[in-house]
């Protein structure tokens, strides 16, 4: 990552860093949907009637809900020092599988049509149960393609099974897609903070969109949080210290549903 561009890219979006600092901003229903009121079954409906009404436009702005550093810091006393993506990539979990030991599946899901030239799969024990969504990658974050020494793509994940608990929970896989090696990925799992942060819980959505910008990750989440943006700090990576399927403050620690990692 060169520090030039990356402070230049600073200046270009401080508007827009001091609108997404927080945790969470809500984002309403109606923002999402395409209003039918101004269509008319017709072969000539006419142009579209502008919005000019408070009553109107009130409705489809973004709505701020920012978790209070106070909290996050609190949070983060509690589980230890707070570590960054360069850390997170150099503790990896397991590595992509290459073309030839992928399954016919995952051989017919490639496109046809630019052929492919390099291929990965996921191993099914890391996956099984669990659903792909969005991918982001630090090509988004930065104007040089990397983040410190590394390629980096972000994948998004949703839970598809288990039990009531874990269904719906969010993580992502930290790649590293470097040219010299194999891809290799460290799991994340998505919280947010609670109780004035004492405790964490698990995002419960489907991960259906993600931009990396810059030091931030901005999480779209659907069915269970209320169709809402989050924006995570990237800087603000912590350390899971008990590996259980469960979330948040456990006796002796804290869990991340089998995740190493969590990101609240």
């Amino acid at each position: 990552m060169k520090h030039r561009g990356r402070h230049r890219r600073r200046r270009r979006g401080r508007a827009l860093r001091a609108t997404l600092a927080g945790t969470a901003l809500a984002l309403t229903a109606a923002a999402t949907m395409i209003s039918t009121s101004q269509a008319t079954d017709a072969d000539d409906p006419g142009a579209l009637k502008p919005l000019t009404a408070a009553a109107d436009t009130a409705p489809l702005r973004l709505t701020e809900h920012a978790v209070p550093g106070a909290e996050l810091d609190r949070l983060s006393a509690s589980m230890g020092p707070a570590v960054g993506v360069g850390a997170v990539l150099a503790d990896p979990d397991g590595s992509l599988e290459d073309a030839d030991d992928c399954t016919d599946e995952d051989r017919r899901a490639l496109p046809v049509e630019p052929a492919v030239t390099t291929a990965y799969c996921w191993p099914e024990r890391d996956t099984d149960g669990w659903r792909a969504g969005a991918v982001t990658t630090s090509g988004d974050a930065d104007e040089d393609g990397r983040w410190g020494a590394h390629r980096v793509v972000l994948s998004g994940w949703t839970r598809s099974s288990g039990t009531p608990a874990e269904q719906g929970l969010a993580r992502i896989a930290f790649v590293a897609a470097d040219d010299d090696r194999t891809p290799r990925y460290t799991w994340a799992l998505l919280a947010v903070p609670v109780d004035g942060g004492r405790d964490f819980r698990g995002l419960g959505s489907d991960v259906s969109g993600m931009v990396w910008y810059q030091d931030k990750l901005l999480v779209t989440a659907g069915r269970g949080e209320g169709d809402a943006l989050y924006v995570y700090d990237l800087d603000r990576v912590q350390r899971a210290t008990v590996d259980a399927g469960t979330v948040g403050r456990v006796p002796g620690g804290w869990s991340a549903a089998g995740a190493r990692y969590v990101l609240p």
